[in-house]
């Protein structure tokens, strides 16, 4: 079959983990027959979702997940590559942030999110900073923190908070100046209406105030059923005055590290069609505006560290070969599917096209917009539009960050449906499938020592299935008589796949691409 008459689909199920069948996995045999079936009788693996050493924190996100499958190669995590300049020294001496404070005339500012995964920003790095600000002698530093924790009282902005408090007493001239909720930064809806917010904020103290007896405010906050995300927009008032807002002369660090959260923050002061008035934007013209690593908007804004780009992901070489590839996922994939999958580069390849939707909320709908990805899909698959098809549901790991272990069984055994489904069409056409997962979580919704709720995702094994009318033979191991997948991994990472597509269209592989495809040697599989 000519390359161009060919058609590869790629699922990545988010937080599809797996470990034997227990009380807190609601991805066990019962919930998820379609998907057991494909596994017991397709050639299938056990995937490492993070090899090597990556910290706690980069394990929490799915970015390198998509950006190992969509480049052939094992990539660093940003986060980590700031601790490790850190650790090194070199964060002291590094040319860009010399630079960045010795530009400092005014006051400091600090924009950024309180995590206490570390996935948006983490502590080290916020100390980093104030050291060296210390270093030349930066009289005024002022924090503008946005809260962002989950549901559950174990996992809450305000231990982070606390830390904060205890280190900014270590350095002179710093103060917690202003509070918000992450939603006003990461929710799409509203997104111009957050940033006047924000912006009213932070250069005029619009909101309400606290003093500075934050376990009192926050103690007050939570017992009213107050959450991290939706706290409102507060200015510190000290003495019946309003400090630490932004203007003219002063400087701006956002030292957060998802590119859907430098984004916002960066609006704030660089999109004058959507904030401020015309005597605000002269006060604020000469504002300087520093961030760790670009986000990929037009922008007066200055990154200080480079982004490690791959110069022929997967995207490209499809591109190059004239193959049409069709992106659908979940609208929290936005950045996963396109910068981070395309190898560290923000525009689209040649006829790539991608499309997001919304996820709707689970007491509305089970299968949270899953659904409208699924029928999408289709209509495009049975039409043939596009040679390479990536489709990414988040469903599985939204459900085991829920918690409901009842509810959730009850939505994945659905969404096991849509699984089901796709296999069908792409059997029924003579197409190639891949399934895959970024990371684990829906099989550990419980901590097993404590059987409360965990919040975090786990490190095993992720799945690989190759589902093809090829007929290729599972491994020896299958699945117990319990309905179990093997808990091992099989020394193949997410580097894998994206040589196994290249193998599937007939293409070679880069030289960049450091894994070997999963089916290369088809003598042996049929063994």
């Amino acid at each position: 079959m000519n390359k161009q008459d060919k058609q590869v689909v790629l699922m990545a199920l988010g937080g599809w983990g797996i470990t034997p069948a227990w009380s807190g996995n609601i991805l066990n045999y019962l919930n998820t027959p379609h998907f057991h079936n494909l596994w017991k009788t397709f050639f299938h693996a056990n995937i490492e979702p993070f090899p090597g050493k990556y910290s706690f924190q980069a394990r929490q996100g799915s970015e390198i997940s998509f950006a190992n499958m969509g480049t052939g190669q094992i990539n660093p995590d940003e986060g980590d590559q700031i601790n490790d300049v850190i650790k090194s020294g070199i964060f002291l001496q590094h040319r860009g942030m010399q630079n960045a404070l010795r530009s400092v005339k005014g006051a400091l500012h600090i924009i950024s999110l309180v995590d206490t995964r570390g996935k948006h920003s983490r502590l080290e790095h916020l100390a980093g900073l104030l050291v060296i600000a210390r270093g030349f002698n930066v009289s005024k530093i002022f924090l503008h923190l946005g809260l962002f924790g989950g549901d559950d009282p174990n996992d809450r902005a305000f231990y982070e908070l606390q830390k904060i408090i205890q280190m900014i007493e270590l350095f002179s001239g710093v103060e917690i100046v202003s509070l918000f909720g992450a939603n006003f930064v990461l929710e799409d809806s509203n997104k111009a209406k957050s940033v006047k917010i924000l912006f009213n904020l932070l250069t005029r103290g619009h909101g309400l105030y606290f003093n500075q007896n934050f376990t009192e405010m926050f103690d007050r906050y939570y017992q009213k059923g107050g959450l991290d995300n939706a706290f409102p927009p507060s200015a510190l008032n000290n003495n019946s005055q309003i400090i630490g807002r932004i203007k003219a002369g002063d400087t701006i660090f956002i030292p957060t590290l998802k590119i859907d959260s430098i984004r916002p923050l960066v609006k704030i002061f660089d999109s004058p069609g959507i904030v401020g008035t015309l005597l605000d934007k002269k006060k604020l013209s000469n504002v300087k505006i520093y961030t760790f690593f670009d986000h990929g908007m037009p922008s007066n804004s200055i990154s200080i560290f480079n982004r490690k780009s791959v110069s022929n992901p997967l995207s490209k070489v499809l591109s190059d070969n004239k193959l049409t590839q069709l992106k659908l996922a979940h609208l929290d994939k936005k950045f996963q599917i396109g910068y981070y999958f395309n190898g560290g580069n923000f525009g689209k390849y040649g006829n790539e096209t991608r499309k997001l939707f919304p996820i709707q909320r689970l007491d509305q709908n089970w299968l949270l917009g899953a659904e409208e990805i699924y029928w999408d899909f289709r209509r495009q698959f049975i039409k043939r539009s596009h040679n390479f098809y990536l489709v990414s549901f988040s469903n599985a790991d939204l459900l085991g960050h829920y918690g409901n272990m009842d509810i959730a069984s009850k939505a994945i055994k659905k969404f096991d449906n849509i699984i089901g489904e796709i296999s069908n069409l792409t059997l029924e056409k003579g197409a190639d499938l891949i399934i895959t997962a970024d990371h684990g979580n829906a099989e550990e919704i419980l901590e097993k020592q404590t059987g409360e709720r965990k919040r975090y995702h786990t490190t095993n094994p992720v799945p690989y299935i190759f589902v093809s009318s090829k007929h290729l033979k599972p491994p020896a191991e299958t699945l117990t008589l319990e309905g179990d997948i093997p808990p091992l991994y099989d020394s193949y990472t997410h580097a894998s796949i994206a040589p196994t597509i290249l193998d599937l269209f007939g293409i070679q592989a880069p030289d960049q691409m450091q894994e070997k495809s999963l089916i290369a040697n088809r003598e042996l599989i049929r063994s």
